[in-house]
């Protein structure tokens, strides 16, 4: 389930370090690059050399955003499900509310981190051996690598922030539940 929630993520990580790759060999100005591009199917300015993101491309990404996040929070739940004695136990010992939370929040951001960065790595990964399939060795010598760092920093970080926000509900609704009916839960 984790494996099909996080897929999503990662093809829209490939289509941005991919565009971000290829805005590099577009700022390369020459039109042996400009035109390898165009044929790879990049809409291509050729005033300014940069490539406009095409409306397709913004909505994968948000459908891949909505659909992770609807993953995350069905996992949460089924965790919380499958962990509604363990729940009850802690209540009844003296766990505070915040304290089921932060373990369901600490949980999911880690879980997040982890997804994101192996997200974020396969594909940057992807995407370069795509561009290399493409374009070849030789553009790749004079780009300037920083988007593609930063890409994979805000994939990261949105992977992390988006496990989070969807962890949310699910940690509330373990924190307000009663310890007595948690006990008594056969799930």
């Amino acid at each position: 389930m984790k494996r099909l929630t996080q897929l999503p993520f990662r093809i829209s990580m490939a289509i941005a370090v991919s565009e971000d790759l290829a805005n590099g060999i577009a700022n390369l100005g020459d039109r042996a690059s400009i035109l390898t591009l165009k044929q790879a199917g990049y809409d291509v300015d050729p005033e300014s050399h940069v490539l406009e993101p095409s409306a397709k491309r913004r909505w994968i990404v948000v459908l891949s955003l909505l659909v992770c996040t609807v993953g995350i929070i069905n996992a949460q739940l089924m965790s919380i499900t499958e962990r509604f004695r363990e729940i009850g136990t802690m209540k009844c010992l003296g766990a505070l509310d915040s304290f089921v939370v932060k373990i369901f929040l600490i949980e999911a951001g880690l879980q997040g981190f982890v997804g994101a960065s192996a997200g974020a790595f396969i594909g940057a990964f992807t995407a370069l051996a795509l561009m290399i399939l493409r374009f070849g060795l030789h553009p790749f010598a004079l780009l300037d690598y920083s988007p593609v760092i930063l890409s994979a920093c805000l994939a990261i970080f949105m992977g992390t922030v988006l496990s989070l926000a969807g962890a949310l509900y699910p940690a509330l609704l373990a924190a307000r539940m009663q310890p007595v009916e948690a006990m008594r839960a056969e799930y």
